[in-house]
């Protein structure tokens, strides 16, 4: 490989969990960028990481990435701020029908105890 060319990537994927591993172990799967069971990350194919990788052999899966990389998700642009405008002077409806007059007492008034 001469300095023009580029490394090939390799998809890492932790397929164990890290939790009864010895705490180097914790901490090459942390610098190779996993985190959880299941998470895959693309590395360059370089002796560095391939030592990484055979240190921890037992906790991961790797295989050559293609060679386009993974399409990056497309960020959606923030919206436009909207422009608020100023409160428009309405004339307010009068209430054409006055208020009901309050129904009589409908029960009789209490009778005196003698």
């Amino acid at each position: 490989m001469t300095n023009n060319e580029k490394p090939a990537m390799l998809l890492i994927t932790q397929v164990k969990s890290d939790i009864a591993q010895i705490p180097a172990a914790r901490k090459t799967l942390r610098s190779l960028g996993l985190t959880k069971i299941g998470s895959t990350v693309q590395q360059a194919d370089v002796p560095t990481v391939r030592g990484m990788i055979r240190a921890v052999s037992h906790l991961v899966t790797v295989e050559v990435a293609p060679d386009k990389p993974a399409p990056k998700p497309v960020e959606k642009p923030a919206p436009k701020p909207v422009e608020k405008e100023a409160p428009k002077a309405e004339a307010k409806p009068e209430k054409a029908a006055a208020k009901p007059a309050p129904k009589a007492a409908s029960k009789a008034a209490p009778k005196e105890v003698k």
